[in-house]
């Protein structure tokens, strides 16, 4: 399986590998049990994308594969190459008819996992064999009646809301939580909704971190 990707060059973070940033995963389904298989790592010296190529195993005459897109990087175009002679058919379905639905922060964006597939989201995919939604915005996703009223029109399986970490601070996430909510529910009155709060770790601890998450109860 060859790509050859175009998308723009972004700047290094010191926190990220560009594995993440820019890279592409290639996994093998089988079953519903997905098997990685390589990555497709951009070069240290990209301009506007970049060429990979990852050789399989001989011996099968059908294979269902999935390619994660990178976390953080635009793909402006993404082509991809078989062997002479090989054909393309159609993919297998999910487990789950309905994607599930993912609203939050740089942590649901997939930051700052080391690959694609290591954001919490695939993870979670390619065990219980769904498809998701990433509506992870880094720093950016505040809970704004736009983003709700349009969260509603997605039809999903489930919806997890993880933007927490983005509120500034408590006031913030008072007034716009159940407004985020009721906006959601009013279009979407049976999807089941998992609400996520930030984590307490020592670098990422507020004094306020109580009243949050006893808001989002």
């Amino acid at each position: 399986i060859a790509i050859k990707c175009i998308m723009p060059r972004v700047a290094r973070f010191p926190h990220m590998p560009m594995t993440g940033v820019s890279g592409f995963d290639l996994y093998e389904t089988d079953n519903g049990m997905c098997t990685y298989i390589k990555s497709f790592v951009p070069p240290k010296d990209m301009t506007d994308g970049y060429e990979s190529i990852a050789w399989l195993n001989g011996g099968k005459k059908k294979r269902y594969l999935e390619i994660n897109f990178p976390l953080y990087n635009r793909v402006n175009e993404l082509y991809i190459g078989v062997r002479e002679g090989s054909y393309i058919g159609q993919g297998e379905k999910y487990k789950f008819e309905k994607p599930v639905l993912y609203y939050g922060s740089s942590t649901t964006q997939g930051g700052c996992a080391s690959k694609p597939s290591n954001c919490y989201q695939a993870i979670i995919s390619h065990d219980l064999d769904c498809d998701h939604i990433n509506l992870g915005y880094s720093g950016s996703a505040l809970g704004e009646k736009e983003i709700a009223d349009y969260l509603g029109t997605i039809d999903a399986s489930v919806f997890v809301c993880d933007y927490d970490a983005n509120s500034p601070n408590a006031e913030h996430l008072r007034n716009t939580h159940l407004p985020l909510y009721k906006a959601y529910r009013a279009k979407r009155p049976d999807t089941p909704i998992i609400f996520v709060s930030r984590v307490a770790c020592k670098n990422f601890y507020t004094k306020d971190l109580k009243e949050r998450r006893q808001i989002i109860l």
